[in-house]
């Protein structure tokens, strides 16, 4: 697998969550003590792009098919806690037929806890000796 689409990820991360913090604090959002969809500021917060995760996005499109779909795969592998084999996530993210556009959305839609589910899912394909680069 083309391990680069996780260091643009794992570079851009934290200027994402930077920025994220930025937009909620300019628009009056402490998410430590919830969110209330109807309140306009929070409304307004969901409609203001993250310029980062945007770059994110462009960097994400520029990938094959194929990368994409492994690594969408093995976020979703990492996050499931079920005994499904990689090549089995792979699979059936196959036969969602998604486009790129969905799987980027998709990747970028896990990216809160993108540490956590990587770490688990090279965890887990160890245990099925593999290794990223050989997925």
């Amino acid at each position: 697998m083309n391990t680069a689409i996780f260091n643009d990820i794992i570079e851009l991360l934290p200027r994402i969550e930077r920025e994220d913090e930025r937009l909620d604090e300019e628009h009056g959002i402490n998410k430590e003590l919830g969110l209330n969809v109807f309140d306009p500021n929070v409304i307004k917060r969901v409609f203001d792009e993250n310029e980062r995760e945007a770059e994110l996005d462009k960097r994400l499109m520029t990938y094959d098919y194929e990368t994409l779909l492994k690594a969408e795969a093995l976020l979703y592998y990492g996050r499931d806690r079920e005994s499904t084999k990689y090549t089995e996530k792979l699979a059936y993210c196959r036969n969602l037929k998604d486009s790129k556009a969905e799987i980027v959305r998709t990747i970028i839609e896990k990216l809160a806890a993108f540490h956590h589910y990587i770490t688990y899912a090279l965890r887990k394909l160890q245990q099925e000796g593999l290794t990223i680069e050989s997925i």
